[in-house]
């Protein structure tokens, strides 16, 4: 996947990318990509030569994006389904199991949530165009 977009402001912790939004986007409109939305990466050493103003190309690969969807849809699911078959055979009653999983499921959310963001690999690299 890549996006394009320009560098609007950088600080110690973050650089901040406004993405605009590709042709096939704009006509569509279905969804957030047909609007102009920002982006903050953290800064690193080898993005140092950056300045604002900078036109970029934010790249993620295809197998990155199949980890994050996997993680992001597929464990959530198989944890939902777990809790409630494991808590019906605790307690034997489907209100609590269903309530048992939907906490779970909440809590796996806030988890990786918390892991895709600061976790290096899932986020998009910055090449200058």
């Amino acid at each position: 996947m890549k996006d394009c977009g320009k560098i609007i402001k950088i600080d110690e912790k973050n650089i901040t990318i406004e993405i605009s939004p590709q042709a096939e986007c704009q006509k569509c409109g279905a969804c957030h990509g047909a609007k102009k939305r920002q982006l903050a990466i953290p800064v690193k050493p080898k993005y140092k030569d950056l300045a604002i103003g900078d036109n970029v190309d934010l790249i993620i690969e295809d197998s990155i994006m199949l980890k994050v969807y996997m993680l992001m849809y597929g464990l959530p699911l198989v944890i939902f389904v777990a809790g409630i078959v494991l808590t019906y055979f605790i307690t034997e009653h489907p209100l609590i199991s269903f309530a048992a999983a939907l906490i779970l499921t909440a809590i796996t959310y806030l988890f990786l949530g918390k892991y895709t963001r600061t976790n290096e690999a899932f986020l998009p690299k910055i090449r200058r165009r």
